[in-house]
């Protein structure tokens, strides 16, 4: 795809079963399709999907994409439970904060 009106600052897997571990940016055309770019391939995606991780990327201003392995998120869920946290992202800015110090 030629210059694309928007590309996805996350990336993404796709959400089809037998697609299951392709992942990707999303990229809208100029005329509104989205796809799915791996490397420099792309490949057809559910548009509403597409649409919708468009429209949470578009509208927040303050966020960060952190990808780790499963066992590296359980053990960030778990610190999270030990330090009185509620969610890994309240641990996240509490372990940024302290390191600040």
């Amino acid at each position: 795809m030629q210059n694309a009106k928007w590309t996805s600052t996350g990336i993404y897997e796709h959400p089809a079963k037998h697609r299951s571990g392709t992942y990707g940016n999303i990229e809208q055309s100029q005329v509104g399709i989205y796809v799915l770019r791996i490397g420099g391939t792309h490949m057809s995606c559910p548009q509403d999907w597409a649409a919708k991780i468009h429209a949470e990327e578009t509208n927040k201003s303050d966020y960060i994409h952190i990808r780790v392995a499963p066992a590296e998120k359980t053990e960030i869920e778990h610190a999270a439970k030990s330090a009185g946290l509620d969610s890994v992202s309240a641990y996240l800015l509490w372990l940024f904060r302290t390191q600040k110090k």
